[in-house]
């Protein structure tokens, strides 16, 4: 394995931790946000549905090799 994809994959990697410790803070604030104006777990659902599609979104579009 040559010094550039190393450094890739050790990119990658860091890049993969940042955007979980992204997705679980902005989940956790999402929920605390709902469960502090007394939202019905549907709305709850809905919601954090909403964000796990547009971080996989982001995700897919960071991680494309084109």
């Amino acid at each position: 394995m040559s010094f550039k994809d190393s450094m890739e994959k050790t990119l990658m990697v860091l890049l993969l931790l940042g955007l979980a410790s992204f997705s679980i803070g902005l989940v956790g604030w999402v929920v605390g946000l709902l469960q502090r104006y007394h939202m019905p777990w549907e709305i709850q659902l809905v919601a954090i549905g909403l964000v796990f599609i547009l971080l996989a979104a982001l995700a897919a579009k960071l991680l494309s090799r084109d």
